[in-house]
């Protein structure tokens, strides 16, 4: 089973989606979802898109 934090609810500390996102790397998750994508830039939902994971 592979596990993903959902940065929507984990790393509340940092509203930046790419800090959270570093945030759950270094927590040791491999992969990541978004609850609600379009409540973040255009620049994030691109980066969300092109990296699903953050090996």
């Amino acid at each position: 089973m592979k596990l993903a934090a959902n940065i929507s609810w984990l790393f509340k500390e940092e509203e930046n989606l790419l800090k959270r996102l570093e945030l759950a790397k270094k927590a040791g998750f491999t992969y990541f979802e978004v609850a609600w994508p379009y409540e973040h830039s255009v620049e994030e939902r691109v980066f969300i898109e092109n990296y699903r994971t953050v090996d």
